[in-house]
């Protein structure tokens, strides 16, 4: 009955076990640990913290191949769609990897004022979200899901893709997102762009000089307002000096000719569409750094993703339905089942707060059994009653 019910030595009730995911979640194992005490009044040591997180993260990893998760009701399908990418670093046991974040959310009705006075743009709705260590190919299909989840390809008309000018983001922003029926809108975020105006500036003016400031300030006016052709005109009219201001102008000319049809700024409030991912700038630092960038901390790959999919989901509001699934009953069915109870001197992975006083029962000793030397072959052998057999011979 007890294997049934999932409770005994080594194990943890399902209530125990979600207050020790979630504080594994929130905080460094150790200080997980703590919570968990606070909380239940049950010590459990960090590394069951660490195992319980990093369990449920990979059972989350494993239900987003269940394709039925993904339905959304018809009525909640909204008209828009924005979708915000972005990256961040994690430090690995030997290097720094690329932690790939995206947030999606239904766009409007509501608008909202941003810190220009003449920007007014749709909100964003309820966001999702999704995390991911591993290279842009292997990222979008984990966008893609969350796209499907919120109602893309089922109604949506309108995708807002927003991000900076990495090009693993579009690359395959709008060849995933446009199929037939769906506008997708490429929006290079303009905080971005307006610095390498700030770069270009710093170069070829000289770093924190009168002329650099009005020059940058006078060009992002213009991206703003009057769009990229006027500025990509004032690039081509720089004559910088130095061949590291060089390199930093043709750079900055390549940018903006990349990316001009993202940047017709003042169209895009026309439409209600925001040209700020400050959204998901938050969200990334947010979701990633304030729990896997700390002091001394150093991941596996499998640990941090699996910790990046629990914040997801858990951020994304699905951490209550994703208990309803019964994850530790899961969990037991995915694992080996032992024909034996474990031995009673383990250990067992959470005991009371206040441990009683009565002393620990004490083992007995059971003596390892003697090992007969083996003497066949060696110099120093005799042979057997060698003793015996040079005592002199009496009558």
């Amino acid at each position: 009955m007890d294997e049934a019910w999932g409770v005994g030595a080594g194990t943890l009730t399902p209530a125990l076990a979600r207050v020790a995911a979630r504080a594994g979640l929130e905080r460094a194992f150790a200080q997980g640990a703590d919570l968990v005490a606070e909380a239940a009044g049950v010590r459990v040591e960090p590394e069951v913290v660490r195992a319980m997180s990093e369990s449920m993260g990979h059972l989350v990893e494993a239900d987003q191949q269940e394709a039925t998760a993904w339905a959304v009701p018809s009525a909640a399908v909204p008209a828009t769609l924005i979708m915000a990418v972005d990256g961040v670093m994690v430090q690995e046991r030997t290097r720094w990897r690329e932690v790939k974040v995206g947030r999606l959310a239904p766009l409007g009705p509501r608008l909202v004022r941003a810190v220009d006075p003449a920007d007014v743009h749709l909100a964003w709705g309820p966001s999702t979200y999704c995390a991911g260590l591993e290279e842009a190919d292997h990222f979008w299909p984990r966008v893609m899901r969350e796209a499907q989840r919120a109602g893309w390809s089922r109604g949506v008309r309108t995708v807002v893709l927003i991000g900076d000018g990495a090009d693993w983001i579009w690359r395959q922003g709008r060849t995933q997102l446009g199929i037939a029926g769906v506008d997708v809108v490429e929006i290079v975020d303009f905080f971005p762009a307006s610095e390498h105006l700030g770069t270009v500036a710093a170069a070829v003016f000289g770093p924190g000089s009168p002329a650099a400031a009005a020059w940058r300030e006078r060009q992002a006016h213009r991206l703003r307002h009057e769009g990229v052709r006027l500025v990509r005109r004032a690039l081509a009219s720089l004559r910088p000096r130095g061949a590291k201001a060089v390199d930093i102008v043709r750079q900055a000319r390549a940018y903006f000719r990349t990316h001009a049809a993202r940047m017709t700024y003042p169209a895009f409030p026309a439409r209600g569409f925001p040209i700020g991912s400050g959204a998901i700038e938050s969200t990334a630092k947010n979701l990633i750094p304030l729990r896997h960038v700390q002091a001394g901390m150093r991941w596996s790959l499998p640990g941090a993703q699996a910790l990046a999919s629990l914040r997801a989901l858990h951020r994304s509001g699905r951490w209550e339905a994703f208990w309803q699934t019964q994850p530790l009953r899961r969990l037991r069915q995915a694992q080996p089942r032992h024909r034996h109870p474990p031995p009673l001197a383990a250990l067992p992975l959470a005991m009371p707060a206040t441990p009683p006083s009565s002393p620990a029962p004490v083992t007995a000793l059971v003596p390892t059994p003697a090992t007969r030397i083996q003497t066949a072959d060696k110099p120093w052998a005799k042979g057997k009653d060698y003793w015996r057999r040079g005592l002199p011979r009496t009558a």
